[in-house]
C-alpha cells in the first residue's frame, strides 16, 4: 500500500509538470528530449483514465509529427539537416520514445502511431545495422526518396565503431518493441544485438564508452549508462526468450553486472547526488566525461536480495532539473 500510495502521488507531481513543460515546448519546437521522453512513457503505469495519460498523448502525437513516411523513421534531430547536411537523421536512441507510440496506441491513440513505431523498428534494423549486429549511432537518409545515404556516429569513436550506449539503447528497444507486438521477429533482432554486445565486453562486464576505444589506450572511461541500460534490457529478454540456457544466460549476465554497478567501484553513495559514477557523455567533444549522467539513473532502477525480488527504482528528470522517483515490484 504504501509504494502505490508513493506511486500515485508522484505520478500526479510529473503529471503536473509535464502538462506544463510540454505545453511551453511544444508550442516552438516538435523536437522531443530524451529524459522529457523518458518520463512520460512512465505515465503509462499511471490507471486508464486518469490525467496520467494527457501528457503521454500529447507527446505521442506531436512526435509523430517528425515522421517522414518516404523513408519510415523519425527525424531525431531537426538542427542537425543544415548543420550536419543529414537531410533525414534517425539516430538509435530514438528506438526508446517508441514504447510512448505504443502506449498512445493502446490507450485510445489512432492506430497510425502503433504502425510508426512497427516502421521506424523495420527501417531501423535494415539500415542502421552492421552485418555484425554493432549499430550506426546515426542513419542518414534522403528526405524526398527515402534511400539510406550512409551511417555514422555522433557520439561513438568513429563511424565503423561499436559506441556503447547507442549499443544499448537497441538491445532494450528491440526488447522492447518484441514485448508490445510479440512479432518473433524483433526478439530474434533483440538476441542478436545483444550477443554482439556480450561478446566484446571486458572482464567487469562494464563497457568502455566505445568497444573500440581500448585500441587507443589501457585508459579510456568506462560507461556505466550502457551498463545499467543493458542490465535492464537483458533481465526482460531473459522472460521472453524460451531456450532455458540462452534465458539463464541473459539474466545471469545482468545479475553479475548488477553486482558490479552496486559495488563501490560505480555507486556514488554519499560522494554526489546520483547513484552511479563512471558514465560518458559525449566523449569526442569532452562533454560528461567519467561523470554521472541521467540515463544511467533512469535504468539503475533495482535492488536485489537473497529471493531475487527488483525493486525499481526509477530516476526521472524533466529538462535535467526536475526530479521523481516511482517504485514498482517484479517478482522472478
Amino acid at each position: 500500500m504504501k509504494h502505490k500510495t508513493i506511486l500515485l502521488l508522484a505520478s500526479l507531481f510529473v503529471v503536473g509538470i509535464a502538462c506544463k513543460q510540454f505545453d511551453r515546448e511544444f508550442s516552438v519546437n516538435t523536437n522531443i528530449d530524451y529524459c522529457e521522453a523518458q518520463a512520460l512513457r512512465t505515465l503509462a503505469i499511471v490507471p486508464s483514465g486518469s490525467e496520467g495519460g494527457i501528457p503521454n498523448s500529447r507527446a505521442a502525437d506531436s512526435l509523430s509529427i517528425l515522421f517522414n513516411p518516404e523513408v519510415g523513421t523519425f527525424l531525431s534531430w531537426p538542427g542537425m539537416v543544415k548543420k550536419e547536411n543529414w537531410p533525414h537523421n534517425t539516430i538509435i536512441d530514438n528506438m526508446m520514445n517508441l514504447e510512448l507510440l505504443f502506449w498512445a496506441a493502446r490507450n485510445g491513440g489512432e492506430r497510425r502511431l502503433y504502425d510508426m513505431a512497427c516502421e521506424h523498428a523495420d527501417t531501423t534494423m535494415k539500415y542502421q545495422f552492421r552485418k555484425d549486429y554493432s549499430c550506426y549511432h546515426v542513419a542518414v537518409y534522403d528526405t524526398i526518396t527515402g534511400h539510406f545515404i550512409k551511417g555514422v556516429t555522433h557520439q561513438g569513436l568513429s563511424d565503423n565503431s561499436m559506441w556503447a550506449r547507442g549499443q544499448a539503447w537497441a538491445i532494450y528497444g528491440y526488447t522492447m518493441v518484441y514485448r508490445e507486438t510479440g512479432e518473433v521477429r524483433f526478439l530474434n533482432f533483440a538476441r542478436k544485438v545483444a550477443d554482439a554486445y556480450l561478446s566484446r565486453l571486458p572482464e567487469d562486464l562494464i563497457p568502455y564508452w566505445d568497444f573500440d576505444a581500448p585500441d587507443l589506450s589501457s585508459g579510456e572511461p568506462k560507461d556505466a549508462s550502457a551498463a545499467a541500460i543493458t542490465a535492464s534490457a537483458l533481465l526482460e529478454l531473459s522472460t521472453y526468450v524460451t531456450e532455458r540456457d540462452s534465458s539463464h544466460y541473459y539474466y545471469d549476465q545482468a545479475e553479475k553486472m548488477l553486482e558490479i554497478l552496486s559495488s563501490s567501484a560505480y555507486k556514488a553513495g554519499d560522494t554526489k547526488y546520483a547513484f552511479l559514477l563512471h558514465s560518458v557523455g559525449h566523449m569526442p567533444r569532452g562533454g560528461e566525461v567519467d561523470a554521472s549522467i541521467i540515463y544511467a539513473e533512469l535504468k539503475k532502477r533495482w535492488e536485489r536480495n537473497c529471493m531475487l525480488k527488483m525493486l525499481y527504482k526509477m530516476y526521472l528528470s524533466i529538462c535535467y532539473s526536475r526530479l521523481i522517483i516511482l517504485y514498482r515490484k517484479v517478482q522472478y
